[in-house]
């Protein structure tokens, strides 16, 4: 069995792989905002999907910024450039996350936004797909929706391979060390 922080050096490996830009930070509020702020620099508005598994208190602490929105109608949602959501974990294997897509608009910022930023606790990583099912994971993960995500969006149906027409066509994930 890998140790995490072996799980976490293969995820972080196949996500980039995948073409995600992923960044390791410190699981203080104060280094994932300073990531978010690199990723979003010169936005003004930024959809922020419920934050599902991160603690309320450490959420409102990143989102603090009046750029965040975290109350939004259909309408924000169809102009946004930009939006954050929760991962509540990762698969080494393929450098995938798996977002949430029950109950809000997660699974819209997921798939309409130019510029997807997931947010992953680096303690949620597993090794292989099947490892979701695991003793402990089993009840979570069929309980709920979810969306595997990995790398932007992408496609080669009509020729070269063009990314951002079916999704996001970049992909950020900051991930707690």
């Amino acid at each position: 069995m890998k140790s995490k922080e072996e799980l976490l050096k293969e995820f972080i490996g196949k996500a980039e792989a995948a073409c995600a830009n992923v960044i390791a930070v410190a699981g203080e509020p104060s280094s994932i905002k300073s990531a978010l702020q690199k990723i979003t620099e010169g936005e003004n508005e930024i959809l922020v999907s419920n934050p599902g598994i991160i603690e309320r208190s450490f959420f409102e602490q990143i989102f603090d910024d009046a750029k965040y929105l975290k109350n939004f109608d259909k309408e924000k949602l169809r102009n946004a450039k930009t939006g954050i959501a929760p991962a509540v974990c990762g698969i080494a294997s393929t450098g995938s996350v798996i977002v949430p897509i029950t109950g809000d608009y997660t699974s819209y910022i997921s798939m309409l936004v130019r510029n997807h930023i997931v947010i992953l606790d680096g303690k949620n990583i597993v090794g292989k797909p099947r490892d979701l099912f695991d003793e402990g994971n089993e009840n979570r993960f069929l309980k709920g929706s979810y969306s595997i995500i990995t790398g932007p969006s992408a496609t080669a149906d009509m020729g070269p391979l063009v990314r951002g027409v079916h999704g996001p066509g970049k992909l950020h994930i900051i991930v707690t060390e």
